[in-house]
């Protein structure tokens, strides 16, 4: 078998080195359509600075029947997400997103 022309070397190397920089190009060139999440509800200005809505005191029962509120939570930043566990359509989901951000919590890379 005949090895192929030089010029035909040259093309292939040129066209794998000048495709990937065109589609950097085309990719890098669009606009995020991204929007900032409102946030509703009254802010307060203390101390020169923004304060937000709060969640409002809470209690229920864990798994084991024990009381669990905000109490428990004090002074401390927390993720909450409330589900109902006979929820057939966007519990399991909202359930695994929950499992994807404790793990990214807790091995933050």
């Amino acid at each position: 078998m005949k090895p192929a022309p030089r010029y035909l070397k040259i093309a292939g190397i040129v066209a794998m080195l000048t495709v990937p920089a065109i589609l950097l190009l085309i990719l890098s060139s669009g606009s995020h359509n991204f929007a900032r999440l409102p946030i509703f509800g009254l802010k307060d200005l203390v101390n020169g600075d923004t304060v937000y809505h709060q969640v409002p005191s809470f209690e229920f029962l864990n798994q084991d029947g024990d009381a669990f509120g905000s109490k428990d939570l004090e002074n401390k930043i927390y993720v909450v997400n409330f589900i109902f566990t006979r929820c057939p359509s966007i519990c399991p989901k909202m359930t695994g997103q929950m499992y994807w951000l404790d793990k990214k919590l807790d091995n933050p890379a």
